[in-house]
């Protein structure tokens, strides 16, 4: 069982997930082409606004690289209602960006779960559509456990109790501290305590959605209690290919960030089309980064639940028709990719 979570074959898990997730470009395409267009229709009235203000009274990519204070205050008043504006439409599509990500979740796994590599778009397409109801829910469970460590966290009485109680500070006031360095140290523990508990939250997620899908649960809630009990009897292993895959993600997407950065700051002297268009290219390389990742992290999920989770006695995907080795085509009223016999 221990050479099973650890390798995959002669690599290990992380990269034979890694592997595994590129192999399927249909799976990170169609993040990366959603998320961009949510993108493209978010930006669609900055630039709008922008091009109506610039229009005759600037010289051409004066305003490229920056906005100077003399821009910044002169439009104060309309700067101030575009960002309202945009806040407004980007919390309406971070709620499609929750159902994109629902649906590619099922249609991952789906393409993972299944031992061949035949009709991967129908596969990913049938997946998403068959698991997401149960991943909607789910995905409920999840942003209210975020809310609620969020809240526990940051809200302003429970801050103050931390400033109390765990540092000391007279009336829970900061300004209190003995120091301004302990201010940050706290605040920089508080933060760390989040992204650590936002990372298990995040892990044991992609966990639960696997034991969904191999064992066809239909009870969101009992998934979770069992793979929680997984994860508290196999810590390391179960969470360990996950942990390798975020460094890797982090350390990627600093990389990329740093090159987005050095070529934005070149704008100053040189705004040439080149650097806008590799910009872009960029940012689509880190989205892209950032699918094949959580695709990886699904795979990783996949092979260490494989070595825990029993085995159901019968085919989820029972219910279908199609020879042996050749297209399967389900049967019955559970998604739109059925067929009537």
């Amino acid at each position: 069982m221990n050479e099973r979570t650890r390798t995959q074959g002669s690599a290990p898990v992380f990269v034979s997930a890694l592997v595994r997730a590129f192999q399927r470009p249909i799976a990170w395409t169609f993040g990366l082409f959603a998320l961009s267009g949510m993108a493209v229709v978010a930006s669609l009235p900055v630039y709008r606004w922008f091009a109506d203000t610039v229009d005759n009274a600037y010289e051409p990519n004066e305003l490229l690289h920056h906005l100077d204070v003399n821009f910044r205050t002169d439009h104060a008043e309309g700067l101030a209602q575009l960002f309202r504006t945009v806040g407004t439409s980007a919390d309406w599509m971070m709620a499609v960006v929750v159902l994109i990500g629902v649906f590619s979740a099922g249609g991952w796994l789906r393409t993972l779960v299944d031992p061949g590599t035949y009709a991967a778009r129908r596969l990913f397409y049938a997946g998403g559509a068959r698991y997401f109801w149960r991943f909607l829910r789910f995905a409920v469970v999840v942003i209210v456990l975020l809310g609620l460590f969020g809240t526990l966290l940051y809200h302003a009485d429970s801050q103050s109790w931390q400033n109390r109680v765990l540092a000391g500070w007279p009336e829970g006031k900061s300004e209190r501290a003995l120091s301004e360095r302990s201010v940050v140290y706290v605040q920089w523990a508080r933060d760390g305590l989040f992204a650590l508990l936002t990372f298990g939250v995040l892990a044991w997620a992609c966990l639960v959605r696997t034991r969904i899908v191999l064992q066809n649960r239909r009870s969101v809630v009992l998934a979770a209690l069992q793979t929680s009990w997984l994860v508290l009897r196999h810590p390391l292993v179960t969470l360990r290919p996950l942990v390798i895959l975020t460094v890797i993600e982090g350390l990627l997407l600093l990389g990329a960030g740093g090159v987005g950065r050095l070529v934005q700051g070149g704008l100053a002297d040189d705004g040439g089309v080149w650097r806008v268009i590799l910009l872009f290219a960029i940012g689509g390389i880190t989205i892209s980064i950032s699918e094949i990742v959580q695709g990886a992290r699904y795979a990783a999920s996949v092979d260490v639940s494989r070595s825990f989770v029993r085995p159901i006695a019968i085919d989820p995907w029972r219910d279908r028709v199609g020879g042996p080795g050749g297209p399967q085509y389900p049967v019955g009223p559970d998604d739109d990719y059925t067929i009537a016999v």
